[in-house]
């Protein structure tokens, strides 16, 4: 639904480490540079402003669209972050929603992937983006691995864990 080349400014505090004062601030990059840190870093401040930029109510009834497209019925977005408790789903739905990405939309799990990237904004400050795990409770890994020869795609999906990185090593070492 998003266009990747869409411009979107943000305040450049949102994409820092540090506590300097950027106080209205802005950078303008596309959409496609701003999922790195939607992505790598799951920055809910980005999703925000990404959905600020179409319309946060439109953006979010887009999301639900496309949930009930991928057969996600036991999803549903109140919000465009994680944060909040009324955004629901379920280890199914989210098998579903990785199985289209890996099959469709393959670059957005790459992007996730990434260990570092570097995203230049329209005026030509450069931002390091590292990939950290930001999410506490819930995990989703997609790999491919061989099993007999075979290269075979699995997912590894952990909600409501205590330890969700170590939950998932040892599913994924399973």
């Amino acid at each position: 639904t998003i266009s990747l080349d869409k411009k979107i400014s943000i305040p450049r505090s949102v994409l820092l480490s540090t506590k300097k004062n950027t106080a209205g601030a802005k950078e303008t990059f596309t959409t496609s540079d701003l999922l790195y840190p939607l992505l790598m870093t799951s920055n809910n401040s980005v999703a925000e402003n990404i959905a600020y930029a179409y319309g946060t109510t439109s953006f979010i009834n887009w999301m639900n669209m496309a949930a009930r497209s991928l057969d996600m019925r036991s999803t549903h977005f109140s919000s465009v972050t994680g944060t909040s408790t009324e955004n629901i789903s379920t280890t199914d739905d989210l098998f579903r929603l990785t199985a289209y990405l890996a099959k469709e939309k393959a670059f957005i799990l790459d992007s996730a992937r990434m260990p570092a990237k570097d995203i230049i904004s329209d005026a030509g400050n450069i931002y390091q983006v590292d990939n950290t795990i930001a999410s506490e409770r819930t995990m989703l890994y997609a790999y491919a691995i061989p099993i007999n020869g075979v290269e075979r795609h699995v997912a590894v999906i952990v909600l409501e864990s205590n330890n969700s990185i170590s939950d998932s090593t040892m599913l994924a070492d399973w």
